[in-house]
């Protein structure tokens, strides 16, 4: 017996803990995976060398957002110890199935889509200096020397972040847990997204200096 419309939950309750886990309906993974978006997509226009304060607000403010809406199509909450979740009349939900089309469409939001952006941005990157678009800090943005280095250089660094975290969903999957898999793909994928910063910076602070002059290492 499938559930009906009218208790068809998009997210459903953790069984350890207080909240909800991951999407259980198309509709959640929709929700989720724009949720994610968001969270990417504001690391351009909040940069977080530039904008800590303002990017950590919006953040807080999607999460808030992301919170009502499970409130509001999720299964109620509460404080739960691994027993088995109950519906809102207080009979035992049906069994959680895993919505594999969900799962498989949210793996090929994280790897393949990132490569995807890091390909086009090495092949088409932004020409000249600018505030919207491309890699921009104040160390790739004090010249155009710097600024070609630092939009081939970055781009390069994702092609390799979105390879390795595409190898690690097609080895996860076929070892781990669907949910588990997913998780852990979203965690790696996070930490080589926000570790293109420091490398980048790293390579650019050793290739110019203060005024974006590359560094001419045959000088004596």
């Amino acid at each position: 017996m499938e559930p009906t419309s009218k208790n068809r939950y998009w997210f459903y309750a953790k069984r350890y803990g207080y909240g909800w886990g991951l999407p259980a309906t198309w509709e959640g993974w929709v929700v989720f995976v724009g949720y994610l978006a968001a969270v990417f997509g504001g690391l351009d226009v909040y940069p977080p060398d530039r904008a800590m304060g303002q990017y950590v607000a919006y953040l807080t403010v999607l999460s808030l957002l992301l919170m009502i809406v499970c409130y509001a199509k999720g299964e109620p909450a509460r404080w739960r110890w691994g027993d088995r979740p109950e519906t809102a009349g207080g009979m035992p939900a049906l069994p959680v199935k895993p919505n594999r089309a969900g799962l498989f469409l949210m793996h090929l939001f994280i790897g393949p889509v990132i490569l995807g952006i890091a390909i086009f941005f090495r092949v088409y990157p932004p020409a000249e200096i600018n505030h919207s678009y491309g890699y921009r800090t104040a160390s790739s943005m004090c010249s155009q020397a710097a600024w070609d280095e630092a939009q081939v250089y970055s781009a390069n660094i994702m092609i390799v972040a979105g390879v390795v975290v595409v190898l690690y969903q097609v080895l996860s999957s076929a070892l781990m847990r669907p949910g588990l898999s997913l998780a852990t793909s979203v965690i790696l994928l996070l930490l080589a997204i926000f570790a293109v910063l420091p490398i980048t910076e790293a390579h650019l602070k050793n290739s110019f200096d203060a005024q974006g002059k590359r560094i001419d290492f045959r000088a004596p």
